[in-house]
């Protein structure tokens, strides 16, 4: 009776010097009986089905704990962080344009209208193009880490 029973368990290619291992995991339900060695990991699930799900989120209030207290933050060390200069647009400018280049060969005047320029570089070569402009009698007005607040400056400069 066991013997026939056991068809089910048993593929074809399993010799009968397995059948004592397999009638004693059948026997004892697939669980190692040796308290000190862990269970071995499950091979069908992967990290993701291993892993916990984190707590919901509460509603935001006076007792709420964020429960992911680590905010991510974008470093940029080895691209750089822009700086956008707000300065008067004046002929000059584009005209040294290429000097300024010597200095960031990825700056760029990216804006200008007949009153302002906006020009885009790396910020570890800011004060080196912002000592430039001055010598060259070029007003700047402000200096930024994004366009739109250099826009919103420039919107709120009375010319």
């Amino acid at each position: 009776l066991l013997k026939s029973s056991l068809h089910r368990f048993i593929p074809n290619a399993l010799t009968s010097a397995s059948l004592p291992h397999i009638l004693h995991l059948i026997k004892c339900g697939g669980w190692d009986l040796n308290p000190r060695r862990p269970t071995p990991p499950d091979l069908k699930s992967g990290p993701f089905g291993q892993a916990r799900e984190p707590p919901l989120p509460v509603e935001k209030g006076r007792n709420y704990i964020n429960p992911f207290p680590i905010e991510l933050v974008v470093v940029k060390d080895k691209v750089g962080r822009r700086r956008y200069i707000l300065l008067k647009n004046k002929p000059v400018v584009r005209k040294i344009i290429g000097e300024i280049r010597k200095i960031d060969t990825q700056a760029k005047i990216v804006y200008y209208d007949d009153n302002f320029a906006i020009l885009r570089c790396r910020h570890w070569y800011k004060d080196d193009i912002l000592h430039l402009l001055w010598s060259r009698g070029i007003k700047t007005y402000a200096t930024s880490g994004t366009i739109k607040k250099t826009k919103r400056i420039m919107k709120s400069i009375k010319v």
